[in-house]
């Protein structure tokens, strides 16, 4: 178990592959759309980040949600 904490940062991008399966792919165009060198480094790394970030945004996004929204109360 020790082990594991050398590979924590492995256990978010578990719990998002299919966002990132999906949009890697679709990323692959988007250097060459930006004008940007068509390497694959900068392929994988757009298809891993973009991904991870717009995830990660999403989830601050429903975290704010979830503690700003009106409140119901019962009424009696």
């Amino acid at each position: 178990m020790s082990e594991l904490k050398w590979f924590h940062w492995l256990v978010l991008w578990g719990q998002h592959t299919v966002l990132i399966m999906f949009w890697h792919r679709a990323l692959f165009d988007l250097p060459e759309l930006l004008g940007l060198p068509d390497h694959w480094l900068l392929k994988c790394l757009m298809g891993l980040f973009i991904p991870i970030l717009v995830m990660m945004v999403w989830k601050q996004f429903r975290r704010f949600l979830i503690h700003h929204s009106p409140k119901q109360f019962a009424s009696s």
